[in-house]
């Protein structure tokens, strides 16, 4: 049949007036071929990469290699190169192309055009390293799709036990109580752990130890807000469907009409599509911590949340930015003689400002976070927002020949406020007023957001028509501002951040 198909393929094409490309055309029928790059095995159902592409791609590696072994530094393009054949393998070897590639990535995204050199982080060096060695390892894949669903479980959780049982085995019912220590643990924890028992209850014993750090690892996948979040909107996703009489086993896994009638309902609601927002992507969570192809993928579910911020859409005010003009008033009104409390917020400013900082990441300093150099200073930032895994990286801002040096007030907040270098104290904490000083509380607690902004406000008010114009980000898109604006020489920072042992320098210079 197949060869009776490709003959009149060949005729339709001819008597059409076209010329097929012979080296580009099969007409034998065949269980294997190479097609746009890759190795197809129909007989024995699997992919896999040719042989010279795995070759020229250990070829390009073994090339980095040796340009690092003599001169320390490679031509970025070739770097690129390699990234973008490790990445062209996506369709046998999936994911891995992605996570096996981000520092080489990075490193790439740190030159200054495409005809500099780099040095690799030794994070890069060993992602080349594993392609060498294991590319051949996993280069297949199988037509056939393991799935890792076997079994559904229906749990329930309240605050004081639980219960749940297996649809293959609906005789053996798990249940039990909460103990004193675990009823203070969250609702996401209960509602987790209710589904472990009752799936561990019908494991083989000797896997019950194998599988202790499972519902860790679930609440764990996302940042611990961001799972309270989720469930927080599974639950009145779930409260919704039970009052609307939507069958329980049809919550979750949840059908896809009925998330967009949900979704709808939010609409009619809602002045903002951010519940609506919100509802989609809690649902989809919840499906993919029980490896269940979610509702939200489906085009109608889609569409419905694309109509929902059509319809809701606000116009987004930004707040304006401070400028040095602002901040040399602020520090002009604000700075005392030993005085903690208002050099407080004078060293929160600045470094707000010449850092680059978030809030979130300003107020979780802590004072061995913090290394003094000789014409700079080094701030490690354990935690941000666009640091998903934790990796961590630091800051460097430089000392300036100016009252407003960032790294001066600093100094002399820390003096003031009695914080030795070896502690790990939060630098920004609450003060209490010590007869006529101001003391920091032994209490090892950041500041809030809504007090730091309480102070911002202080500081700032006098200065402008509009308070409610400025905001905590005014600090850091000002600093962006100032530099796309030319400003008048106030500040001068050279700012470096440290990714992955890379640095990327910015300097600021106000003309």
């Amino acid at each position: 049949m197949c060869k009776i198909v490709s003959e009149q393929v060949k005729l339709d094409l001819v008597r059409s007036g076209f010329v097929p490309k012979a080296e580009k055309s099969l007409w034998e029928p065949t269980k294997r071929l190479v097609w746009l790059g890759t190795y197809i095995d129909t007989e024995n159902g699997f992919y896999k990469i040719p042989d010279n592409r795995i070759n020229k791609m250990i070829h390009s590696i073994d090339d980095i290699i040796s340009c690092l072994t003599g001169r320390k530094s490679v031509f970025v393009k070739k770097v690129a190169s390699v990234v973008g054949q490790i990445i062209s393998t996506y369709l046998v070897i999936g994911n891995l192309v992605y996570l096996m590639t981000k520092h080489l990535t990075i490193d790439v995204n740190t030159s200054a055009s495409w005809y500099s050199y780099i040095k690799l982080s030794e994070s890069s060096i060993e992602q080349l390293q594993f392609w060498k060695l294991y590319i051949s390892e996993v280069n297949v894949k199988h037509f056939s799709v393991d799935e890792s669903c076997h079994s559904i479980i229906y749990s329930d959780a309240s605050d004081t036990g639980f219960g749940g049982y297996i649809v293959e085995a609906p005789q053996n019912i798990a249940h039990g109580m909460w103990v004193e220590s675990e009823r203070s643990n969250s609702s996401t924890w209960k509602e987790l752990s209710a589904a472990y028992e009752s799936e561990i209850n019908f494991l083989p014993p000797a896997l019950h130890t194998n599988v202790d750090v499972l519902m860790d690892l679930l609440c764990e996948s996302k940042a611990d807000s961001t799972v309270k979040t989720y469930h927080a909107g599974f639950i009145r996703w779930k409260k919704w469907a039970v009052h609307n009489g939507i069958s329980r086993c049809d919550i979750l896994p949840a059908k896809s009409l009925h998330v967009a009638l949900y979704l709808s309902s939010l609409v009619q609601n809602s002045r903002t599509a951010s519940p609506v927002i919100s509802a989609f992507y809690s649902i989809q969570w919840a499906h993919h911590m029980i490896g269940q192809t979610s509702p939200t993928e489906n085009l109608v579910v889609k569409n419905v949340l694309e109509g929902a911020k059509r319809r809701l859409a606000t116009r987004i005010e930004k707040k304006e930015p401070v400028t040095p003009e602002l901040l040399s008033k602020m520090y002009s009104s604000s700075f005392k003689e030993y005085n903690v409390m208002s050099q407080r917020i004078i060293c929160a400013c600045l470094l707000a400002y010449s850092g680059f900082l978030r809030v979130s990441e300003l107020l979780n300093i802590r004072r061995c976070d913090i290394i003094f150099e000789l014409g700079y200073i080094s701030i490690f930032i354990p935690k941000s927002k666009t640091d998903i895994y934790r990796d961590g990286n630091s800051v460097v801002i430089a000392c300036m020949d100016s009252d407003m040096c960032p790294v001066k007030n600093l100094k002399l907040y820390l003096l003031w406020a009695d914080i030795s270098p070896e502690s790990e104290e939060f630098i920004f904490r609450n003060l209490t007023k010590f007869k006529d000083r101001y003391v920091l509380r032994k209490e090892n607690k950041p500041l809030s957001y809504t007090r730091m902004r309480e102070l911002f406000i202080e500081a700032f008010q006098p200065f402008v028509s509009d308070i409610k114009k400025y905001g905590l980000h005014s600090l850091r898109s000002g600093e962006r501002l100032s530099r796309e604006m030319k400003m008048k020489p106030v500040l001068i920072c050279l700012n470096v951040l440290v990714f992955d042992q890379i640095l990327i320098i910015q300097q600021t210079y106000y003309i």
